[in-house]
């Protein structure tokens, strides 16, 4: 099958904002450089898999956990069933939290992030603030 094909195949199913993400996912691309490759064949490995991931995006399993990553903050994380996925507020909660640390802190800092599920918060503030300590806690029997 051709990129086209799949990217047809894909939107019976599915909203079309999620079938070319999950494409060019699978394909490593950016999904606006799907536009290039609709006429590419796509191997037969790929489109089972293709199918296989539509079918639980249809079966309504969140995107992310279909292709098992977010952006968060800019930064890709490997994500699964058994964290959270990241809102959109939580990016707002680290802006507030990147503002506060530069308002009223002059040197560096101890930050604790507990029950940090995937660690898009404390790996984020470390991303920001390199020079101050940041311990990420959480727990589960997996």
């Amino acid at each position: 099958m051709t990129v086209e094909e799949l990217l047809i195949y894909g939107k019976e199913y599915c909203h079309s904002d999620h079938v070319k993400f999950l494409l060019a996912d699978l394909l490593n691309l950016n999904p606006l450089e799907l536009l290039n490759h609709l006429n590419d064949l796509v191997d037969d490995k790929n489109v089972k898999l293709f199918k296989k991931e539509i079918n639980s995006l249809h079966l309504g399993k969140p995107l992310q956990y279909v292709i098992g990553n977010v952006n968060f903050y800019g930064n890709k994380f490997i994500i699964n069933e058994n964290v959270l996925i990241p809102r959109f507020e939580t990016e707002e909660l680290v802006e507030n939290t990147i503002n506060y640390v530069k308002e009223l802190f002059n040197k560096p800092i101890r930050i604790l992030d507990i029950g940090c599920g995937s660690g898009v918060i404390g790996l984020t503030l470390k991303q920001k603030f390199p020079d101050c300590t940041v311990d990420l806690l959480d727990i589960s029997n997996l």
